[in-house]
């Protein structure tokens, strides 16, 4: 019963902190450019966001796994709070970098606290996986569209503003969460090093999640500033960030099934080539229908691919080491979001946007080859209930 309240208690977290942090994100990288940055002064002040939980996934792993969620997941609210105020307001880039840090170390608590919290429940972690993602992506449907709108009417700092109240109530409803819910005991970081190094399954789910990471920090950099490029409306901008959330949210309630119906290397490839052609194909259109149809591609895509990502790697763990091991998964992954936008950026600066998004595609068609050209070896699916070792 109390794991059941937990649940419903960081669903409604993922709702409420994802609108905010998805209304602020598509005009962030708008937001810089005003104060005038280059595209590589850009896609390296987008990196500190994601540079910051490289530091801090780890040790914020095991402070989980000795405080409990509640702590961790209430801190991390409180300070996405300041972090997007504050991103809504300031008038340099110096302080829109201090800004991105803070808002960065803000998502690393909540996420590794409210993951470990998800994935604790052993007996049915893919439908969990499903839920919570659905939840979040909830929230990415209504935060950019209504944070269109909110700029539109009174610039950003209205839009970040009421992001920030959002997170704010976030934080007041993570202290609810039962205080004895906990990811376990603090194992030694070897531990989940041996295993990711030993788990073939482990090691392919990073292998996604994080190219996909590396692809998303760009394209979260950037896909406004193609839009802009379109003369397209800041509403209008929100409302396409909103589909691709919506196709995600529409994707996620079935993880659990799908995960029992196929293996989850075709599941993960067939992800990775969605996205993949995505990449690709969004440069070359300006007709809003089209775009939008390739940004719900996008959104399918990653819907799909992070859970079963998520579920596949939290299963090579046993429960003890799980809040450790989500630490080292969101540092990677961050470190992966991290370089996408600072190395890519350098392309688009050399060649224009256009070359930046095939770059990414053409990474992830490439990753996705490797996960369906060869046939999966062992049994023809993986179950979503698999007990952790």
């Amino acid at each position: 019963m109390t794991m059941r309240r937990n649940l419903l208690l960081i669903y409604l977290i993922g709702v409420l902190y994802y609108a905010a942090w998805q209304g602020v994100a598509p005009f962030i990288p708008l937001r810089i450019q005003a104060l005038g940055a280059t595209p590589v002064v850009l896609g390296l002040l987008m990196a500190v966001g994601a540079l910051v939980p490289v530091i801090a996934a780890i040790p914020v792993g095991m402070l989980t796994a000795r405080l409990g969620p509640r702590t961790i997941t209430t801190a991390g609210c409180a300070g996405a709070a300041v972090a997007f105020w504050s991103l809504g307001w300031v008038a340099g880039v110096p302080a829109a970098a201090a800004g991105l840090a803070l808002m960065g170390l803000s998502q690393t608590l909540i996420l590794v606290a409210t993951q470990t919290l998800a994935m604790g429940d052993t007996t049915h972690r893919a439908h969990v996986a499903g839920m919570y993602m659905f939840a979040t992506s909830i929230g990415q449907v209504i935060g950019p569209a209504a944070a269109g709108v909110l700029v539109v009417l009174g610039g950003y700092g209205l839009a970040f503003s009421v992001c920030a109240l959002f997170a704010l109530a976030s934080a007041g409803i993570a202290v609810a969460i039962s205080g004895s819910a906990r990811g376990g005991k603090v194992t030694r970081l070897g531990l989940s090093f041996q295993v990711i190094r030993r788990n073939p399954e482990v090691r392919r789910s990073l292998y996604a999640s994080n190219l996909s990471e590396y692809t998303f920090g760009f394209w979260q950099t950037f896909f406004p500033v193609l839009l802009h490029q379109f003369h397209l409306s800041p509403a209008l901008i929100g409302l396409l960030f909103s589909t691709r959330a919506f196709a995600s949210m529409s994707v996620r309630p079935f993880v659990g099934h799908l995960s029992q119906m196929a293996h989850r290397n075709l599941l993960m490839g067939i992800a990775l080539a969605g996205g993949a052609l995505s990449l690709l194909l969004l440069p070359f259109t300006k007709a809003l229908v089209v775009l939008a149809a390739h940004i719900a591609m996008m959104g399918a895509s990653l819907g799909l691919l992070f859970p079963v990502a998520l579920v596949t790697f939290s299963e090579g763990f046993p429960l003890a080491q799980l809040a450790t091991a989500t630490g080292v998964r969101l540092g990677l992954s961050r470190l992966a979001q991290a370089l996408g936008p600072a190395s890519l950026g350098v392309a688009v600066e050399a060649a224009g946007l256009g070359a930046g998004f095939v770059i990414a595609g053409a990474g992830m068609a490439m990753l996705a080859a490797r996960f369906l050209l060869p046939k999966p070896a062992g049994a023809a699916r993986v179950p979503s209930e698999t007990p952790a070792p």
